[in-house]
This record gives C-alpha cells, structure tokens and sequence, in this order.
C-alpha cells in the first residue's frame, strides 16, 4: 500500500513542550551545579580550580564519546524512552553528585551525569523532527534548547540560598529526586514514538552523513570552548576579579540562564524564517568574541559591566546551540536525527571538555583571569571563519512517512 505523509502538528502539545524542556534541564543541570557551587565544593573537597574544571570535563568527556553511540541507539529504540533514559540518568547522577565523599567519587558522578548529557540533544531532536512541522521548528528548538540555560537559570537562583539553608548536598540531592520523578511522569504521560508500520527509511540510516554536520560539528567543539570557558567560571571570576559576593556571582549565572531563554528561541525563530542557519553562526561567533574582550576590560572599567557580560553571554554562547541543532533537524532525514546530532554532540562536548580545565590551568598558572580571556577570543573568531568558509546548511525538512492505514499519532 503507497504510503502517506505523517501529518505533523504545526505547534507542539504543551506535554510535548514540556517533556523537551525538561529533559534539555536535567541533562545538562549537574555541569551548572558544579560552576555555581564551586565555591563550597572546593572547600569541601579541598580541590583547585582546575580540578572543578575536571569534574565538568568529566561528565562532557563521557557525554562527547558516547554521543555518536547514543545517538545511533536512540535512532532504534525511539525519542520517548531516550527522554526517559536522560531523566532517570540526570537525576541519579545529581543524586551521586549530593553523595560524593571525595574527589574521586565526584569525578565518577560526573561520568554517571555525562551518559544523561549524551542523550539529551538525540532525543529532543527526533521528537521535534517526528512531531513539529517545519516552519515551526526553529522556535520550538529555540524553546528546548532553553531547557538547558533553564538548567543554569534554576542553579544560580535556587543553589546559593538552599546550600546557606540545607547545604550544599542537600540541596542537589532534591534536584536529583525532581528529575526522577519527571522520568516516571514521562513515562507514563509522553506519547509514544510513531514508527509501525512505517517504511525502512525516507534515508537510508546507514547512508554517509552530509558533510555540513561535520562543519557545524567543528564550529560547535569550538565554541564549546568558548562556552565552557565563560560558564564555568562566570560566578568565581565575579567573586575574586569582580569583588561581587557568592549570591551576588549566583546570581549574573541566573541572568545568563533566563536571558538565554529569550535568546534561544529569538535566534531559533530567526535562523529558520529570515537570516538563515549560517549567517546566524557567524554573528553568534563575533557576539561570542566581543564578550571576551568585556571580559578582559572589566576590572579595569568597572565590576558593573558583569551584567552586559551575562546578557551578551546569553545572546552568543548559550544561544549558538539553539541554531545548531536546528540545522541538523532541517538538514537530515528523521531516522537520521539522531546520529547526526550525535556527531554534534561530539564536537561540542568535548569543546566543554577541553575549554573548563583549559581556562582554570591558565588562571591558576597566573592567578589572574586575561591570559583565558585572550586564548577564547581567538578560539570564538575561528569558530566564525568555519562556518563562514563552507555555504548555508541544507534544509530537507523531510517529512515522516507511514503506510496508510497505520494509527495516526497521539497528540503532540
């Protein structure tokens, strides 16, 4: 029998909405815990700063090897048990983070929060591409994708005052029985993923990737260096070159995360209906250089500028990620989706890998802060001359198919 064109929904249920969200947030909440507690982690596990900076590499390095892996295992066993999959693995590796008695078993959390990392992009990605028609695509990846700076929004504004209140383990083990809990609610409430009765492939799963996931993999490992190095240690640089208190460096990541809400989804919309996946590349790269020289001048002109650092932040960094993956979901098949965002995701984790041990070496081979500050304004223009060198990501948008007769889709 010919098949027939699944009818996608031209907006997303509000459970659908809602599942992406939080499964960008609990895959990526532990590597924001980290940034905003490490003040207390420090002095508890009497580490460095370059060791705070491996706990995240710890948990990217993971996530980054595994993606292409996971990304492929998603492909097989479907968007809503891999959601599943990422909020029970976050919230068990938030839970291992409260536990962790020493370094090393913080470093083994964060391997544990890194297997949650991996399959947060796959999963969202192949729901939207099952059920989100194009031209509505890039606001609703802009939506998810502000999952994650929700994540930093959520950390900045509730881990400072609930560590004074609780401690510092007290307050990450409740995010870690949140996150479970949704996994349960995810289980039982998100429809299931629509593949009988479809055909083997609208592309071959074992068919070559294009070569413009390859670019924007690179782009993304570079900017992950970017990212990684600013996020991280956004809250210790305002405390120690910026003379602001804990709350107060809590804080400017909390306006990084809810700005970035607003930032993601802007540059979502935009990339998709007017500017293009490229163009916003490139500018997202300058606005990400231009926030490092802020940076490097803000002791000498003055500790106010942390907060147009927080925003400019939020509008290159943060939101890159957004554009990104909106070209893969434009650019590959749906059975695709998720290997090709695994490659994505190898870049960028292991630009978060590298760029958090980087910058904490750097700072601590010269106690002070300009040296990084240099080294990732030079990392974010190259990341710009990558993708400016190659031409406008494809947009397939292609559509999933299903033979006639099969039960339509549930809602969302």
């Amino acid at each position: 029998m010919a098949p027939v064109t699944l009818p996608l929904q031209a907006r997303a249920s509000p459970l659908l909405v809602a599942a992406l969200v939080w499964t960008m947030v609990f895959s990526t909440i532990q590597l924001y815990t980290i940034a905003v507690l490490a003040s207390e982690i420090r002095q508890d596990l009497g580490i460095s700063r370059a060791q705070i900076g491996l706990i995240g590499a710890a948990n990217t390095g993971v996530g980054a090897l595994l993606s292409p892996v996971v990304g492929r295992f998603i492909d097989g066993i479907g968007a809503k048990r891999g959601a599943v999959a990422v909020l029970a693995g976050g919230g068990l590796g938030m839970l291992a983070t409260a536990a962790a008695p020493t370094y090393g078993a913080m470093l083994a959390a964060s391997v544990v929060a890194g297997l949650a990392q991996s399959g947060g992009n796959p999963s969202t990605n192949k729901l939207i591409a099952l059920h989100v028609r194009p031209g509505a695509r890039g606001a609703i990846t802009g939506v998810k994708q502000s999952g994650v700076t929700l994540a930093l929004f959520l950390c900045g504004l509730t881990l400072p005052g609930s560590s004074s209140l609780f401690g510092w383990r007290t307050a990450v083990a409740a995010y870690g029985l949140i996150s479970l809990a949704l996994a349960l609610v995810a289980w039982v409430r998100l429809p299931g993923d629509i593949v009988d009765g479809a055909p083997a492939a609208v592309r071959d799963r074992r068919a070559p990737l294009d070569g413009f996931v390859f670019r924007i993999a690179l782009y993304g490992f570079l900017m992950g260096v970017v990212t990684a190095g600013i996020l991280r240690f956004l809250p210790l640089y305002a405390e120690e070159e910026l003379g602001y208190s804990e709350t107060v460096a809590g804080l400017a990541a909390a306006v990084v995360g809810l700005a970035g809400i607003v930032a993601r989804i802007t540059w979502g919309r935009l990339a998709e209906n007017r500017v293009g996946t490229r163009a916003a590349l490139v500018v997202l790269a300058a606005l990400a250089a231009t926030t490092t020289v802020l940076l490097a001048v803000a002791p000498t002109v003055g500790a106010w500028l942390l907060w147009p650092i927080a925003l400019l932040t939020a509008f290159s960094a943060v939101a890159w990620n957004a554009v990104g993956n909106l070209a893969i979901i434009r650019g590959v098949g749906i059975e695709a989706a998720g290997r090709a965002t695994g490659v994505l995701l190898l870049g960028f984790l292991m630009g978060l890998t590298i760029g958090a041990p980087m910058v904490g070496a750097i700072v601590d081979a010269t106690d002070r802060y300009p040296v990084a500050w240099a080294v990732l304004l030079v990392t974010a223009l190259a990341a710009g001359a990558t993708v400016l060198a190659g031409d406008e990501p494809p947009a397939a948008d292609a559509p999933l198919l299903r033979t006639a007769g099969s039960r339509p889709p549930g809602p969302g």
